[in-house]
Order: C-alpha cells, then structure tokens, then sequence
C-alpha cells in the first residue's frame, strides 16, 4: 500500500468488470487492516465505459506514502470460531457459492456439498443480470436476504470458496446497515478439505 502511495488517510476507489468482485475483496481486506477509507465503483469499467467517461492509457506513477495497520479480528473468522457459532441461535452462515457448488454437484475441494445450517445466496444475485452488472436496489437486495432469514440483528458469517465471493456479499450487506458481519476466509477449501468437518449435501 505505502508503495502505491496509499496512506490511512487515501481515498480508494476499485472497480472491474465483474459487477465488483475484486474490489469488494480488497475493499474488505482494507476494513480489515483498519482502513475505512475504500469505496467500490458501482458498475465498474462497464458502466463507466457504456456513459463514455474519460479514460486514460498512460500509467501513473505517485509517491510512496505510510500505511499503518490496524487488524480488526473481528472481521474474520477462523474455523474454531465457526464450530461453535455454528450452534449458537443468534447466528446465521451465508454460503455466497453456486447452487451447484452447496447441493455438492460442482465439487472444487475434496469433499462436495455445505456446512451445516448455511443458507445459500449466491453472491451474483446482489447485481443485475446485464452487461453492466450494477448493484440491485436496496429494498429489493434487503427484501431477499431478511426473507432467507439473513435478519440483521443476526451475526452474519459469510463464506464460498476462497473468500472472495463472500467479501462482495458482506460489502453489500454492509451497504445495508448490516455491522455483525465477519468472514470465513478459510472458505471451502478449507472446509471441504478436512475429513473432520461436518458437511450436508
């Protein structure tokens, strides 16, 4: 970050064009290390490119800066954590997957299916489906997660993969006024990976 001359008080943008896959990923690995200064472009190159907006090509150099890190550990949570939790009333596991990654048909570790009592919202239903890929509305995205039963005065724990897929999940539900959100980063590969770990399918 001091590299890229992004210090604690820079404002950072990201965009892509995958309805705001990556920059939701970085903006959640940001939140973790303390910096509360990161946005994610609605629309991405996409939108940006469709309303003609000004682009350059040259590359752009800036002078370093200090980035000081501040981890929230409460963003993450480790797979002791989840065990418990797993229990616990007041919780509320998002599987931010495929529906054939949780049913266990598209398996990518080495055991297929979900954990336990999640409940499977594949994170591609937070955008639309057209070539822009811009967030859906807020009444319309707070309708389908309170009627899955993702209500928020829960804790929310959030997982897919790898942990990506989940960070654009928890960005939009943050964009709802969720705040008990935290990351199960280890994701299924970790999950899937280890024998010891219930699964359903």
């Amino acid at each position: 970050m001091s590299q890229l001359g992004i210090g604690n008080d820079t404002t950072i943008v990201g965009y892509d064009d995958q309805g705001g896959l990556g920059p939701a990923r970085l903006w959640w690995v940001l939140d973790y290390y303390g910096h509360d200064k990161s946005k994610v472009l609605n629309g991405g190159w996409n939108k940006w490119a469709t309303e003609k907006r000004p682009v350059a090509t040259e590359e752009l150099t800036v002078p370093a800066a200090q980035f000081n890190v501040h981890l929230d550990s409460g963003k993450v949570c480790l797979v002791e954590d989840l065990l418990p939790d797993m229990k616990r009333p007041n919780v509320v596991i998002v599987d931010a997957r495929s529906p054939a990654e949780y049913s266990g048909f598209d398996v990518r570790a080495k055991r297929g299916g979900h954990i336990t009592g999640a409940l499977n919202i594949d994170w591609v239903r937070n955008v639309t489906n057209d070539a822009l890929k811009t967030f859906k509305p807020a009444p319309e995205l707070r309708k389908m997660y309170e009627a899955a039963g993702v209500a928020p005065d829960k804790e929310i724990i959030v997982h897919c993969h790898t942990g990506v897929r989940a960070a654009h999940t928890i960005f939009t539900l943050s964009l709802l006024g969720y705040s008990q959100l935290r990351n199960y980063d280890g994701s299924w590969q970790e999950w899937g990976d280890r024998p010891d770990l219930p699964i359903a399918r």
